[in-house]
Protein backbone atom coordinates (compact mmCIF):
# COMPACT_ATOMS: atom_id res chain seq x y z
CA UNK A 1 0.00 0.00 0.00
CA UNK A 2 2.95 2.21 -0.45
CA UNK A 3 4.33 2.47 2.76
CA UNK A 4 7.31 0.40 4.32
CA UNK A 5 6.18 -2.46 7.01
CA UNK A 6 8.85 -1.75 9.24
CA UNK A 7 7.68 2.01 9.68
CA UNK A 8 4.05 0.64 10.87
CA UNK A 9 5.06 0.17 14.81
CA UNK A 10 4.03 2.45 17.39
CA UNK A 11 6.19 4.34 19.68
CA UNK A 12 5.45 3.40 23.52
CA UNK A 13 7.79 1.75 26.27
CA UNK A 14 5.70 -1.71 25.53
CA UNK A 15 5.82 -1.60 22.33
CA UNK A 16 9.77 -0.43 22.26
CA UNK A 17 10.36 -3.30 24.71
CA UNK A 18 8.02 -6.49 22.97
CA UNK A 19 7.09 -5.47 19.79
CA UNK A 20 9.89 -3.67 17.89
CA UNK A 21 11.89 -6.50 15.84
CA UNK A 22 15.33 -5.36 15.72
CA UNK A 23 15.16 -3.89 12.61
CA UNK A 24 13.55 -1.14 13.56
CA UNK A 25 15.53 -0.92 16.85
CA UNK A 26 18.20 -0.96 14.88
CA UNK A 27 17.21 2.15 12.38
CA UNK A 28 16.19 3.52 15.71
CA UNK A 29 18.91 3.70 17.31
CA UNK A 30 20.77 5.20 14.34
CA UNK A 31 18.19 7.72 14.02
CA UNK A 32 18.47 8.39 17.13
CA UNK A 33 22.09 8.78 17.12
CA UNK A 34 22.06 11.18 14.03
CA UNK A 35 19.95 13.51 15.80
CA UNK A 36 22.42 13.38 19.07
CA UNK A 37 25.16 14.40 16.65
CA UNK A 38 23.42 17.34 14.96
CA UNK A 39 22.09 18.73 17.96
CA UNK A 40 25.91 18.85 19.34
CA UNK A 41 27.38 20.54 16.14
CA UNK A 42 24.79 23.46 16.17
CA UNK A 43 25.64 23.75 19.99
CA UNK A 44 29.58 23.25 19.64
CA UNK A 45 29.14 26.20 16.24
CA UNK A 46 27.08 27.85 18.31
CA UNK A 47 29.66 27.85 21.29
CA UNK A 48 32.33 29.13 18.89
CA UNK A 49 30.41 31.53 17.30
CA UNK A 50 29.45 33.14 20.78
CA UNK A 51 25.62 32.83 19.80
CA UNK A 52 24.60 29.96 22.03
CA UNK A 53 23.03 32.25 25.02
CA UNK A 54 20.97 34.04 22.14
CA UNK A 55 19.97 30.92 20.88
CA UNK A 56 18.80 29.20 24.04
CA UNK A 57 17.00 32.25 24.87
CA UNK A 58 15.16 32.06 20.97
CA UNK A 59 13.94 28.13 21.91
CA UNK A 60 12.74 28.77 25.02
CA UNK A 61 11.07 32.39 23.96
CA UNK A 62 9.28 29.79 21.00
CA UNK A 63 9.04 26.92 23.31
CA UNK A 64 6.79 29.56 25.88
CA UNK A 65 4.73 31.34 23.16
CA UNK A 66 4.04 28.37 20.88
CA UNK A 67 3.79 24.87 23.02
CA UNK A 68 3.16 26.30 26.93
CA UNK A 69 -0.20 28.01 26.22
CA UNK A 70 -1.28 24.34 24.32
CA UNK A 71 0.80 21.79 26.19
CA UNK A 72 -1.84 20.48 28.49
CA UNK A 73 -4.64 20.11 25.61
CA UNK A 74 -5.86 16.49 24.79
CA UNK A 75 -5.49 17.59 21.20
CA UNK A 76 -1.85 18.96 21.36
CA UNK A 77 0.30 16.84 19.63
CA UNK A 78 3.59 17.38 17.77
CA UNK A 79 2.63 17.49 13.68
CA UNK A 80 4.97 16.75 11.31
CA UNK A 81 4.93 20.34 9.49
CA UNK A 82 4.85 22.04 13.48
CA UNK A 83 7.93 20.40 14.64
CA UNK A 84 9.51 21.15 10.95
CA UNK A 85 9.38 24.64 10.95
CA UNK A 86 10.23 24.66 14.71
CA UNK A 87 13.20 22.63 14.03
CA UNK A 88 13.95 24.61 11.09
CA UNK A 89 13.43 28.13 12.17
CA UNK A 90 16.40 27.23 15.25
CA UNK A 91 18.59 25.36 13.34
CA UNK A 92 18.88 28.49 10.22
CA UNK A 93 22.70 29.41 11.56
CA UNK A 94 22.96 31.84 8.21
CA UNK A 95 20.16 34.10 9.91
CA UNK A 96 22.18 34.22 12.82
CA UNK A 97 25.17 35.81 11.36
CA UNK A 98 23.63 38.23 9.01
Amino acid sequence: SGSVKMTRHSISLYAIHCEWPAAVTLAATLLLLLVVALVVAHVVRAWRDRLLAGRLVEIAATVAVFWLPRFRDPNFHLHHWFWTWFVGMHANRRAQLR
